[in-house]
């Protein structure tokens, strides 16, 4: 890795009008995730594996990893590793999604960090192309309307 690159991360926040017990039963279970990301596999456990299993623009995509960190009412982490099952060919490295959550007076503020993308061989094409999948999904107005239904 070139250590002059600088880090290179998605960084989303919202202020979700539910309590932050709410939001954690969501982020932290497989079936909360599941209505919430949508994936195939989501072991709430230190360890624990995660798959996701994406087709985008005619690509199957699958995305890898396992949960680094479980802070209850916190914050959760996991790696998250892209295969294209078109070339065959998997990240080098792997990337790091957080999801952190911090009681407030009016809710819950949910920050979801991607980091690590300056690991990857093509870190800026992969970076904007995350960008613009989690913005373009609205993740976090997603996780709000499922927390503020409850």
């Amino acid at each position: 890795m070139d250590s002059s690159r600088q880090a290179m991360a998605v960084e989303l926040e919202r202020m979700i009008k539910a309590p932050a017990s709410r939001i954690w039963a969501i982020i932290s279970s497989e079936d909360g995730m599941r209505s919430w990301l949508g994936p195939r596999t989501f072991e709430a456990q230190p360890g624990g594996r995660v798959l996701f299993d994406v087709t985008h623009d005619g690509t199957r995509w699958l995305m890898f990893g396992n949960v680094l960190e479980l802070t209850p009412l916190q914050r959760i982490c996991f790696s998250w590793q892209e295969f294209d099952t078109g070339t065959l060919i998997a990240w080098p490295e792997p990337t790091v999604i957080s999801i952190s959550l911090a009681e407030q007076e009016t809710g819950c503020m949910v920050r979801l960090s991607h980091t690590g993308f300056e690991k990857l061989p093509d870190a800026a094409r992969e970076l904007e192309g995350y960008v613009t999948g989690w913005t373009s999904r609205d993740v976090l107005a997603g996780l709000a309307a499922l927390a503020e239904q409850s």
